[in-house]
């Protein structure tokens, strides 16, 4: 996106875009080399700001890197979720149950069965 187009203000698209965004990586290319602006982008939680003056092969790079950023993120989390959820279960597979509780479904059966 153009940061300065008539009736838009860059920062705050792209703010608005970053939490639309729900954690995608972006990266703005732009002309304008203000360190104060790139600063404001970051904050807004860009992935990586790049000169339009670096070239395409330069921002192929930072797309590259964004994409394995995220990935590599995705791929985390799942792993976190993961041993959380497989830290509820025992060695038994209970979800934390004392032996009286696993003895309950025993002892129903038993009296079904009499």
């Amino acid at each position: 996106m153009d940061l300065r187009m008539p009736g838009m203000r860059g920062v705050e698209s792209v703010a608005h875009i970053t939490k639309l965004a729900n954690n995608a990586p972006v990266v703005v290319c732009t002309a304008l080399e203000d360190p104060s602006l790139v600063s404001r982008l970051m904050h807004c939680g860009i992935f990586k700001a790049v000169s339009k003056a670096s070239g395409a092969e330069e921002l192929l790079i930072q797309v590259r890197d964004a994409l394995a950023s995220s990935m590599k993120s995705s791929l985390n989390a799942q792993n976190s979720q993961t041993q959380i959820t497989s830290s509820k279960y025992d060695d038994n597979g209970s979800a934390g149950l004392t032996n009286r509780q696993r003895e309950i479904p025993q002892v129903s059966t038993n009296r079904k069965a009499q």
